[in-house]
């Protein structure tokens, strides 16, 4: 660049002056209605300007955004109106404690698993209360199944049965596999006139053996009364006055 300080009455030297000219060759001409800050385009760029409309290449932000623009992941999902419904339908903790104990009974202090162990316990007893069942198997060799099983005899076990065929000799009663138990009465004499479709309550015994007795039944013989029976006892009373 050439030098630009000079001073009055002072010597050019020639470097000077070869700097001072080829500056000179290198300036820009003037040009008329044009100034050293124009901005020159071609008439390809000019066209080009001209054809995009105003304020397109500015920015705006959209107030609203579609929700399928989101993708959900574990930790981001959108939640429907029915989902909505259904979470909000849900009881609350205050509500299914007050359900609980409405259920459970005033001043229960007990689980409503410890209530439902104790009802099949119950239900498991046969002895304070009598099972029903309808017989299977042959005359004379009945079977029952009871639900729940029983897992063996007990004093004072009860079935009500529901012969399914007429006895013709003494009898026996199966429950559950647990092996045949003759059925007698009370007075220990084996029970032979079990009718088809008759219902007979039976409590099971461990004495001796084991056997179901028959209730209802007394502890003495009985006898029909024919007509010379009923002939000798008129006698006897006749006898007697």
């Amino acid at each position: 660049m050439a030098k630009t300080n000079w001073t009055l009455d002072e010597s050019v030297m020639p470097d000077d002056m070869n700097q001072i000219g080829t500056e000179i060759n290198n300036k820009v001409d003037k040009v008329t209605g044009k100034g050293l800050s124009t901005n020159d385009f071609t008439t390809a760029e000019k066209q080009k300007l001209a054809g995009i409309e105003e304020g397109a290449g500015q920015y705006v932000h959209p107030l609203t955004h579609p929700a399928t623009m989101i993708t959900e992941d574990e930790k981001h999902r959108f939640v429907t109106d029915v989902e909505k419904v259904s979470w909000n339908a849900k009881e609350t903790t205050a509500g299914s404690q007050e359900k609980v104990d409405a259920l459970a009974g005033a001043g229960n202090t007990k689980t409503v698993k410890q209530l439902d162990d104790e009802a099949k316990t119950h239900q498991a007893d046969y002895v304070k209360h009598p099972a029903f069942a309808t017989a299977t198997g042959t005359a004379n060799i009945y079977d029952v199944t009871l639900d729940p099983a029983p897992t063996a005899y007990i004093d004072g076990m009860g079935v009500v049965v529901a012969i399914n065929a007429d006895a013709t000799a003494a009898t026996t009663l199966n429950v559950n596999g647990l092996g045949a138990k003759p059925i007698k009465k009370a007075n220990g004499n084996a029970v032979t006139n079990l009718k088809a479709n008759g219902m007979y309550t039976v409590r099971y015994s461990s004495a001796g053996t084991g056997a179901f007795i028959l209730q209802g039944e007394g502890g003495v013989e009985t006898y029909s009364l024919t007509k010379p029976l009923l002939d000798s006892l008129l006698q006897t009373i006749t006898e007697s006055r």
